[in-house]
């Protein structure tokens, strides 16, 4: 895909550590961007091309109603079971999407160093720890690469 303004992105995970490094990335790339939250509070944030609206990701009316209309989906919310995300990537890859996953290791709220290493399909060696502003930078970074189509991704310091 190339970039664009015109395209638009759901984003589920928005308000979280990562999502709130994320979103003004988002903007500042000319992307217009539907937040789904559970709290419209939680993101102050405003800007004309971020549209925050409320529901709940295991609702499939209210996720369904956020992906309408929308170019790409980013998530950023993680499994609850570590066995849950080894199965959300089997699907993925069981359907004709586009899709990148990223699996950053443990995640700080440390300052953004502003790189990172990345593995793509392979595992990096000693993938300790990263910010969560660097793994935003990273997610990011993954949106137009066609190298990362269908694959997963590890990112570390």
């Amino acid at each position: 895909m190339e970039m664009s303004e015109n395209r638009r992105l759901a984003l589920f995970g928005a308000s979280g550590g990562t999502g709130v490094h994320l979103i003004p990335l988002l903007l500042e790339r000319g992307f217009r961007v539907r937040a789904m939250v559970r709290d419209r509070s939680s993101i102050p944030l405003q800007d004309e091309r971020l549209e925050i609206v409320r529901g709940d990701l295991l609702d499939p009316t209210a996720t369904g109603q956020a992906i309408a209309g929308t170019d790409a989906v980013i998530s950023l919310a993680g499994p609850r079971r570590l066995r849950d995300g080894a199965r959300f990537e089997a699907e993925l890859a069981r359907t004709d999407l586009d899709w990148t996953v990223l699996r950053p290791p443990a995640l700080n709220h440390l300052a953004a160093r502003g790189h990172y290493r990345r593995g793509i399909a392979e595992h990096l060696r000693s993938p300790f720890r990263l910010s969560r502003a660097d793994l935003a930078r990273a997610v990011l970074d993954q949106l137009d690469d066609p190298a990362t189509v269908r694959k997963w991704i590890e990112v570390a310091w």
